[in-house]
Order: C-alpha cells, then structure tokens, then sequence
C-alpha cells in the first residue's frame, strides 16, 4: 500500500509541476542581445516552434510563457525573435514585432 501512495504521490508532483513551469526560454531571454547570430540564438534559445502558424524564415516564435496550461502553445504565450537581411537579431517582443512587421 505504501507503494501505491508514494508512485501517486510523485505522479502527482510530477503533473503538477510539468503544468505550472514557465518554459526554459523565458529565461534565456535576457541574455538575447542585438546583432546575435542565428546560431548564437540557437545555442542560447534552443530551436523556435516549428509550426506552420509560426515559422517565418527571418521571425522566430519561443514558448516563454504558460497563460492557459491546456497544452497547447498559442502565438501569445510566445515572444517573437526578428532577424534582419544579414540573419542578426534586430529585435524582439511583440512590441517590437507590432511596430516593425504587422502594418507595413
């Protein structure tokens, strides 16, 4: 019996812990400066979200923030990366992103 409790104890924390934690990202994020290169954003970042929604070849998408722990990513639980036409960061965040990209 002791058993049954301890494996549903650690499944518990383990459910529970893998459905609040901000991903790794987030963290990374204030070490991104401009001029990086894709690479060193790669080592730093690990690789962007890969969907459809998402790719773009000079945009990249990171998961940084859980707001609806339902499993899925949406585009704003994540934070945009933009490069410019020689692949350096130029910038990121939406703020960024709005004013650079959504109304031109």
């Amino acid at each position: 019996m002791k058993k049954i409790y301890s494996f549903l104890t650690l499944a518990a924390v383990g459910l529970f812990t893998s459905c609040t934690s901000i991903p790794q990202s987030a963290e990374n994020l204030n070490q991104l400066q401009i001029g990086m290169s894709k690479s060193e954003v790669l080592d730093l970042m690990g690789e962007p979200l890969k969907e459809e929604i998402y790719h773009q070849s000079n945009i990249w998408f990171y998961h940084t923030d859980n707001k609806w722990f339902d499993g899925s990513v949406t585009k704003d639980e994540c934070t945009p990366i933009i490069f410019d036409d020689i692949d350096t960061v130029s910038g990121w965040g939406y703020d960024f992103y709005k004013k650079n990209f959504l109304f031109k």
